[in-house]
């Protein structure tokens, strides 16, 4: 049985060189290789649990459209044993979100360990979504974590101070609650599936996962995807926009034709 906190070690493992995610945004392309993103991965959750006392349990809420920097705080959190909080009206220890919203969140400009504005967070992490940015591109208030400024100086590897339970959560959104034991077992054949996009096991499948379905759905086809062996081209909805919003027209066909797309979108 595969779980969420196993594939931090198995993106590492194998052909640790093989693209896992790729990203596509307006005029980006970011190429992550399954040693890269379980780098990544280790970094935040090293952030997690050095400075914000994350463990098991821990709650931690991702807010914004799908990106890659939220699919690494999501592995993160599973590295620790953490539960991913998609719920927006649910309370969170950790909340993780584009630093150019908190304006919108916040009254004066202001924040404070559990502010209500916050959903009740001890600790808010503001993400820069530039794939250079070394710090955020916005003033943040004090209090927040930059995480473009400080992920980087943390370790590439780490090691979590316990291991969660099978019935413990991982994953909670609007819709459904996941538990460790479960998440990537209760991914469908068709989201898992790999080699030819039909279950068999030819070549690692490479799947289409558009920005512009929900965050929950994202990372439940990135983990049951990762867990076979498979890799996801993650595309943001502005540029599916500029490509004819959808994947059958030319441009953004050629696009999933060139990166090898074999299974069908999630």
């Amino acid at each position: 049985m595969t779980r969420p906190d196993d594939l931090v070690r198995l993106l590492r493992s194998g052909e640790s060189a093989r693209p896992r995610l790729i990203w596509y945004a307006p005029g980006e392309r970011i190429e992550l290789s399954g040693r890269v993103l379980a780098t990544w991965a280790a970094k935040a959750a090293d952030l997690l649990q050095q400075e914000l006392d994350a463990e098991v349990g821990t709650r931690v809420g991702l807010v914004g459209t799908p990106h890659w920097r939220l699919i690494v705080w999501a592995l993160a959190t599973w590295n620790l044993g953490g539960t991913v909080v998609l719920d927006d009206d649910a309370g969170v220890d950790v909340l993780v979100l584009d630093g150019h919203r908190l304006g919108d969140l916040l009254h004066g400009g202001t924040w404070s360990p559990g502010d209500p504005a916050t959903r009740g967070a001890e600790h808010v992490v503001a993400l820069t979504r530039a794939a250079l940015a070394r710090r955020s591109p916005v003033a943040l208030p004090d209090g927040v974590i930059d995480e473009a400024a400080i992920l980087l100086t943390h370790a590439d590897e780490m090691d979590p101070l316990d291991t969660a339970a099978d019935d413990d959560t991982a994953l909670v959104d609007d819709a459904a609650t996941s538990s460790y034991a479960d998440l990537v077992a209760a991914a469908s054949p068709a989201r898992a599936g790999a080699g030819d996009g039909t279950g068999g096991r030819d070549a690692p499948t490479r799947r289409h996962v558009p920005g512009s379905i929900p965050l929950a759905e994202v990372l439940r086809t990135a983990v049951a995807t990762w867990a076979t062996g498979g890799s996801i081209v993650l595309t943001d909805p502005e540029w599916e926009a500029d490509q004819g919003g959808d994947p059958s027209a030319p441009a953004f066909a050629r696009v999933l034709e060139s990166e090898g797309v074999s299974a069908p979108r999630a």
